[in-house]
């Protein structure tokens, strides 16, 4: 048996808890060990936590909470590399209150939390990974939620977004927050809020009634275990087009947007070339002037032929225009037809 400790956190009646992992003889699926001990050093309890999760997990660090809880840290392991931390709350005799699950490429191996504030908001801080030259500081929710949600679609500064429309969240937290309070509003200060809904259980919002030729405001809240939600996310900023015809394009000489095979079914190519370097995105849009999909989005690209692929098979069969955008102005465009 090998057993190592990292952290100690002492208690209400004069002993501790201390952190670390534990492995048994001919096994090295390690979970992260926690043990309770006396004043004198005698053992009160012994807990494994999160060793059913890869090939196992080691303890951290432990802070104690201003409600006389404790926190756990740590992280599961494949191999030689970390995996995903965790945050778990529990009383002084080990039994987990909540847990969380945060996102590896936040946290790199020197990432600790480091303090609990009046609000039990813990405070992380560190260098990112895989980059360890960046530095980090994250803060939580009281129920652990690591950050705000992403917010994806419609992006920031997009023109031309149809008068229904879906408001679309990515990135690896969203299945962790349990729901999500969406605002829209005609300022970026939301005191002309048009739309706020506190009960959206998806990563994406269906909204519509929008007016044309209008500027939105856009942000989301998600919420854990609990009702206590996280921070506000970076707020997205949109424009309404008036949606007669699909965007007009600028005359931009040699620029063009191809794809093969053309009617498609389901895996589209897209052939693009660019006469000059420019940030790059191929909207989809129906005849209506709605935008459906996006084959790319707001990429850096040199001057030259590119390629692109995208699945087109959740689209409903019928005609599409493809449109090539070079620094958000549209440059070039072709029909697709969906089979």
């Amino acid at each position: 048996m090998k057993s190592e400790g990292f952290a100690v956190e002492a208690d209400n009646a004069g002993g501790c808890i201390a952190t670390g992992y534990q492995t048994e003889a001919g096994n090295w699926n390690r979970g992260a060990y926690l043990v309770g001990l006396d004043a004198v050093g005698n053992v009160l309890w012994e807990k494994q936590y999160l060793k059913e999760i890869a090939n196992g997990a080691v303890g951290y660090n432990l802070l104690k909470t201003n409600d006389n809880y404790y926190l756990l840290y740590a992280s599961t392991h494949s191999g030689y590399t970390d995996d995903n931390p965790h945050l778990i709350k529990m009383n002084v005799q080990g039994d987990t209150l909540w847990s969380q699950t945060g996102y590896y490429r936040y946290f790199g191996w020197n990432t600790f939390p480091r303090s609990v504030d009046n609000q039990n908001r813990v405070l992380f801080s560190g260098a990112a990974s895989p980059d360890a030259n960046q530095a980090i500081l994250i803060r939580t929710t009281p129920s652990g939620v690591f950050r705000a949600p992403n917010l994806f679609l419609p992006w920031n500064e997009q023109i031309n977004v149809g008068l229904e429309t879906h408001l679309v969240l990515q990135g690896p937290y969203i299945h962790k927050y349990r729901k999500f309070r969406y605002q829209v509003a005609t300022d970026a200060n939301f005191d002309a809020i048009v739309i706020d809904n506190n009960a959206v259980y998806n990563d994406s919002l269906y909204i519509s009634g929008l007016q044309g030729n209008t500027a939105y405001y856009w942000r989301v809240q998600g919420f854990g275990a609990d009702e206590n939600g996280s921070p506000w996310s970076q707020v997205f900023h949109f424009t309404t087009g008036n949606f007669t015809e699909v965007p007009s394009v600028a005359e931009i000489s040699d620029a063009h947007v191809q794809v093969f095979p053309n009617p498609v079914y389901q895996t589209a190519a897209f052939e693009y070339y660019l006469p000059n370097s420019g940030t790059v995105h191929i909207a989809l849009y129906d005849m209506n002037g709605h935008l459906v999909a996006v084959p790319l989005l707001q990429h850096r690209k040199e001057g030259g032929k590119h390629y692109t692929i995208f699945d087109v098979a959740a689209l409903p069969v019928g005609a599409y225009q493809a449109v090539l955008y070079i620094d958000d102005t549209a440059v070039a465009q072709t029909s697709l037809l969906r089979r």
